[in-house]
């Protein structure tokens, strides 16, 4: 789905920074007992769509369980759908997969995140709704709270439209038990951004819920500039909530949704908001980073910790991402902060598969009962799902 090449140079964002009180500085990451190889968790067959897959994971922490929920193609009918395999042993042995949509049209675009307040996995997703004409994309919501147990039937979190295209959602569940999806409207990939240039916003949206996901307030635009996508969120210990997603840039006249090219190419940064009224209200938006060889997207954030509803200042956060390496090809990054997102150290790489091209590769990490996992989707044609771990400990017991 993601058709637009893109890459990245380094800069650093220090008026964003200084006006926090913040400095961007270089500091080794916290150590961790030693990396698996790289493993293939399913192998997809959507080249039927003509789409690479798209993955993401979290650990059910009471129960040491590790889910992850991937995008694969099903039949003409139903075409693309939902399915989730299962690690019980912090990663070492996947189950088979299980179907978890199988409406007419696609479901895709997952993300799914730990709920340690109420002990659940909170699922989002893209849904093609195919009724309304056009590409018109709703966003969707369910949760489950048994590893072996069924999803609940999905909540709608926004509509769309023949002039709507909701996708690419996250969500995030605060200390305080409010919910937040953020999604994409009208991204730059979307059909209305590239038959329609007056259609071309790529906003940043939020819909909020104040009741554990039974409904969602109407989306709230919370980005003013065009070509956002990929909008991942964390909070801190204070409560204020870090927003990142990745953003093409301007060229050097700033003309309204033209992208900044690099041989050829147009370039793509690694933006950040913030709120500190449960998403309420944001301010501040800035680069947090801009890689010096290309584009750098798809970002991914989170607390390295099992319990994400729990106030942890100590605790390090980690951001994924893709970038363009310096021989040219693309591979899965991180970067860390050892100080909530106020400074960050310089980027390594994470993944042992590099690429040709950047198309879908989708990136991030959950702490499962061994540590630190991480998991990636190939980059298109290709149809691979990749987890890499970093035990902490050597048999599945949480630390």
């Amino acid at each position: 789905m993601n058709n637009k090449f893109i890459y990245l140079k380094e800069f650093a964002y220090y008026a964003f920074l200084i006006a926090f009180g913040l400095v961007f500085s270089s500091f080794p990451m916290k150590s961790r007992a030693q990396w698996s190889g790289e493993v293939k968790i399913a192998t997809t067959n959507l080249t039927a769509l003509s789409v690479a897959p798209k993955i993401t994971c979290a650990n059910f922490a009471h129960y040491k369980t590790i889910s992850c929920i991937y995008w694969d193609y099903s039949n003409p009918t139903s075409r693309g759908n939902l399915y989730e395999t299962i690690s019980i042993d912090g990663g070492l042995i996947w189950s088979a997969p299980s179907l978890i949509t199988s409406d007419a049209g696609d479901e895709y675009d997952p993300y799914i995140e730990y709920d340690s307040n109420l002990n659940r996995l909170n699922l989002v997703y893209a849904k093609w709704e195919n009724s309304v004409g056009g590409q018109g994309n709703s966003i969707m919501f369910r949760h489950k709270s048994n590893p072996s147990g069924t999803w609940s039937s999905p909540t709608k979190v926004a509509t769309g439209s023949q002039f709507l295209d909701y996708w690419i959602p996250s969500v995030l569940t605060l200390s305080n038990g409010i919910i937040n999806v953020y999604f994409t409207k009208n991204g730059p990939e979307s059909n209305f951004a590239i038959t329609n240039s007056a259609k071309k916003t790529g906003r940043i949206m939020v819909s909020i819920s104040n009741n554990y996901g039974f409904s969602f307030s109407a989306p709230q635009e919370i980005t003013t500039t065009c070509d956002a996508e990929y909008a991942r969120a964390t909070q801190n210990s204070f409560g204020s909530i870090l927003l990142v997603f990745s953003r093409y840039a301007l060229n050097s006249s700033n003309t309204d949704c033209a992208d900044e090219f690099i041989d050829g190419f147009p370039v793509s940064n690694i933006h950040q908001i913030w709120s500190s009224d449960s998403g309420a209200t944001w301010s501040g938006e800035s680069i947090l980073y801009r890689s010096p060889y290309g584009s750098a997207m798809h970002p991914y954030i989170s607390v390295e910790t099992t319990r994400k509803q729990t106030p942890c200042a100590n605790c390090q956060w980690t951001l994924v991402f893709q970038q363009r390496t310096q021989q040219g090809k693309w591979a899965v990054m991180n970067m860390s902060s050892q100080n909530q997102g106020a400074s960050w150290n310089a980027p390594s790489q994470l993944s042992s598969t590099v690429w040709g091209h950047p198309i879908d590769i989708d990136g991030g990490f959950t702490i499962g009962c061994r540590g630190f996992l991480s998991f990636y989707s190939d980059a298109y044609p290709h149809q691979n799902m990749y987890a890499k771990r970093y035990d902490w400990s050597s048999s599945c017991s949480l630390n």
